[in-house]
């Protein structure tokens, strides 16, 4: 654990300056279920894929951000937050089902 991470009322929580942590175990099929909480005016994020070999884990993995929508900065940029959710195609059969996309209202 990195210096800024700790344990607080059962949760992980980074409190003071430090850096991003990462599992010691890489996985490749997995289902992750998660519940997050940001601070006011709060930005963080989740990243998928992440790799060692680059200092930065947003260099590598893919991010779920976690924003306060109506207090942080970062909620004015056109490429933040509100958008199309995207199914890829890219030249090989792939299959989806049982997509449920519940919007949460305000």
């Amino acid at each position: 654990m990195k210096d800024g991470w700790e344990v607080v009322d059962g949760t992980i929580q980074h409190t003071n300056k430090g850096g991003d942590i990462i599992t010691e175990k890489q996985y490749d099929n997995y289902e992750l279920k998660l519940e997050w909480k940001i601070s006011e005016g709060g930005n963080s994020g989740i990243f998928l894929g992440v790799q060692e070999n680059e200092p930065k884990i947003y260099f590598t993995g893919i991010e779920m951000q976690i924003l306060d929508n109506e207090k942080h900065n970062d909620s004015k940029e056109p490429t933040h937050l509100k958008g199309h959710i995207g199914l890829q195609y890219h030249g090989d059969v792939v299959s989806f089902r049982n997509l449920k996309i519940r919007e949460v209202k305000k």
